[in-house]
């Protein structure tokens, strides 16, 4: 009776069964050249997006963050409505808050969700705001723009013989030249103003759900076709990978 029970009931005595027995796993080691692991490294792959469906999308709050210091900015330069450059004294808050923090919180959005290119614009351009408006902030001593007679100083005997040793006497011609040369500018950035609130508006409609019939002139596959197959490629190695794992 013992025998047989010992016969039919091996664990009695201790013994583990074989079904019991942890899983066998195995280990690969996998030996990488020089140059394969600098191009893993500094070329890492794709971010894969699962953040983006569950994280709000950033790029409008940057947008948004560098069109109105930016329309600003442009407006003085093309003295609309009599403003001129020292107009940009009176903004520096919008340089401050819209551009510097709006643009550093979206740049460090978009690192979270692994973009890195626009992680980086938004970062430098966030910091330039940051830059323009403290230069332009009166309590670091901009005070020509509130000051009745300019400079307290300027006509002073030793001021104008610094001005004349340095050879900066600006001439009228020179500042005529100088505003000549500001509204060029300001040209370009009005051009470059429009295609940026063109763009925001057609991100805030698909961020809304709002239905918009303008094109976006998404120039990614005629300018760069060879990268964009490439992406493609990977996408969908990436696919079949991941199929036959499971």
């Amino acid at each position: 009776m013992s025998a047989h029970s010992s016969e039919n009931h091996p664990c009695s005595h201790g013994e583990k069964p074989v079904g019991s027995h942890n899983e066998l796993s195995r280990q690969m080691t996998v030996t990488l050249s020089p140059d394969q692991y600098e191009r893993l490294f500094f070329q890492p792959s794709a971010a894969k997006g699962d953040l983006a469906k569950r994280l709000g999308n950033p790029t409008l709050l940057a947008l948004l963050g560098f069109l109105i210091p930016f329309s600003s900015t442009v407006f003085s330069l093309l003295q609309f409505q009599g403003s001129s450059a020292s107009s940009l004294t009176s903004v520096s808050g919008t340089f401050l808050f819209f551009g510097g923090i709006a643009m550093n919180i979206a740049g460090i959005c978009e690192f979270i969700l692994g973009n890195t290119f626009p992680f980086v614009v938004f970062i430098v351009y966030g910091c330039h705001w940051v830059n323009l408006g403290y230069l332009f902030a009166p309590v670091q001593g901009v005070i020509a723009s509130y000051a009745a007679d300019g400079v307290p100083g300027a006509l002073s005997q030793a001021h104008n013989a610094g001005d004349y040793q340095l050879g900066m006497n600006p001439t009228a011609a020179g500042l005529e030249h100088a505003l000549y040369y500001y509204k060029i500018a300001g040209g370009f950035g009005f051009v470059a103003m429009i295609m940026g609130w063109y763009l925001a508006i057609i991100t805030a409609c698909a961020s809304t759900g709002v239905p918009c019939p303008l094109p976006v002139f998404d120039l990614s596959t005629k300018v760069f076709p060879h990268n964009t197959e490439a992406q493609k490629g990977e996408h969908a190695g990436t696919v079949t990978e991941m199929a036959t794992r499971a």
